[in-house]
């Protein structure tokens, strides 16, 4: 099951995660088994050293309010609730402007700022961390397109989004926002924290434009 994996340039390392439910001392039905061992197992994925763990009653609350902020997280992207901040990036030796790179972030309407470091692997546990991806990449190019003189814009990202057809939604991205095919590029880092979180935090980037 971890046995590494090639795809082109790539190696990807597949995994899981389980949750443990027993009848009849987590439950007295089977929906509520199964219910109970779906939130053990979100519990798992939220512990990258954990594979399998069991059910306790403590979690309930903890991971229902972490399936909500995902349901509202997709909300937000379907609706545009989200935001990019552009920082620049600036020669150490001259002082002159370099670039600018996107962070993304996410202005909640009742809880007020969520970390990326809160949100993002809440992007990659729920599917949505590729349409975010391109959202951020679409919202750069166009931003980076209008810029004089034509500066660089850097989007961070993920390793999990590395493959997947990169290349080609760079070009997508690029055309409608009228920056050249020859304006995209790709640098990939491994990232321990959040990948659109601050540049301090050790992160991969992706140059969209320059």
């Amino acid at each position: 099951m971890f046995k590494p994996i090639r795809l082109d340039d790539f190696e990807i390392i597949p995994g899981a995660s389980m949750g443990v439910a027993i009848y009849p001392d987590n439950a007295g039905d089977k929906e509520t088994l199964i219910n109970n061992a779906d939130l053990a197992m979100y519990r798992a994925k939220a512990d990258i050293a954990r594979a399998a763990c069991f059910y306790e009653r403590s979690m309930d609350e903890m991971v229902r309010a972490r399936r909500n902020l995902a349901d509202e997280l997709r909300e937000a992207l379907e609706t545009n609730q989200l935001d990019v901040h552009y920082q620049v990036q600036t020669s150490l030796s001259t002082g002159e402007i370099r670039g600018y790179e996107a962070l993304l972030r996410w202005g909640h309407s009742q809880r007020g700022y969520i970390p990326p470091a809160e949100f993002i692997p809440l992007a990659e546990e729920n599917g949505l961390i590729l349409q975010m991806g391109e959202w951020v990449l679409r919202t750069a190019c166009a931003k980076a397109a209008s810029w004089e003189p034509p500066y660089g814009a850097v989007c961070p990202y993920r390793p999990a989004q590395a493959g997947h057809g990169r290349a080609t939604r760079n070009r997508a991205a690029a055309r409608p926002a009228g920056a050249g095919t020859d304006r995209v590029d790709d640098l990939c880092r491994q990232g321990a924290l959040a990948a659109y979180a601050a540049p301090d935090q050790g992160i991969g980037r992706e140059h969209c434009a320059r």
